[in-house]
């Protein structure tokens, strides 16, 4: 890992310019239904044909530098991938963090002695337990040797809090703190979120959101009354119902149980509910 200049040299002879076949696969639009067909999401369908890319959430090659040939946008999620060329002519796509630049090395490990000076550049995996306090850290695996699972989208991270022992406290985007192994990867940085902010584009026209895999909405209060609760009114002066009747505004319905022995503090929304 010190002569990065020969790492660059023997990497450098794979020359990229496209997704390679073999890490990307076809991606079946299911149109907001679920296993078993029916439908459970509204006002999706159609599309464009897209492409999902294999995200190696494993960080699967260990102590294995590896060089960031090209970044681009995954259309399937908010975050940006990096396609990753290791000293083995190995390939293979890891979520982007921010400030991640190309031909920057990165580095993998599982280990928890190693030196601790040196692995804490963005892009880098490493247990918990010996990354530095007050981090910011994504890709974070619920249980060691099980693949990241937690904070994968674009913006999301989390913040180590404390390490003791083989346990971590880490504190997620939503309040929760929750206790980890201190053997459990992560990523150091934050997810890019350059893609998902390039798709807030303006609406121009209808077709862009057909486009997106977003079909027309009617408002219910448009309707008749056969279709809609809402339907068949000359006025607002009723409340908001689903298209099965139920109510859909006021006091939540949802209730919390502490099933998770490892939950420390519940996320803030329900932390300070009254």
């Amino acid at each position: 890992m010190n002569n990065n200049a020969l790492i660059k040299k023997n990497i450098g002879i794979i020359n990229l310019f496209k997704t390679p076949r073999y890490l990307a696969v076809g991606w079946k639009n299911k149109a907001g239904r679920n296993f078993t067909g029916r439908k459970t999401f509204f006002h999706k369908g159609g599309g464009r044909k897209l492409r999902y890319r294999y995200v190696d959430f494993f960080r699967s090659l260990h102590n294995i530098p590896g060089i960031v040939r090209f970044i681009e946008k995954d259309p399937i999620r908010t975050a940006a991938i990096a396609l990753v060329c290791y000293a083995n002519e190995t390939l293979s796509y890891i979520i982007a963090p921010a400030g991640l630049k190309i031909n920057q090395i990165i580095y993998s490990s599982d280990l928890t002695n190693i030196n601790r000076t040196y692995y804490y550049n963005v892009g880098y995996s490493l247990p918990l337990n010996i990354i530095p306090t007050g981090v910011m850290v994504h890709n974070i695996e619920a249980q060691s040797g099980r693949g990241a699972q937690y904070m994968r989208a674009a913006g999301t991270a989390a913040q180590i809090l404390r390490t003791y022992g083989d346990s971590a406290i880490v504190r997620f985007k939503s309040g929760e703190h929750r206790k980890l192994p201190g053997a459990a990867l992560a990523s150091i940085g934050v997810p890019d979120a350059y893609s998902f902010l390039n798709n807030q584009r303006v609406i121009r026209k209808a077709g862009l959101n057909r486009y997106l895999n977003c079909r027309p909405v009617v408002r219910g209060c448009a309707m008749n009354p056969i279709d809609h609760p809402h339907g068949g009114n000359t006025s607002s002066k009723f409340g908001s119902f689903t298209p099965w009747g139920k109510i859909s505004k006021g006091r939540r319905t949802a209730k919390y149980k502490r099933k998770n022995p490892n939950v420390i503090r519940v996320r803030d929304r329900l932390f300070h509910k009254k």
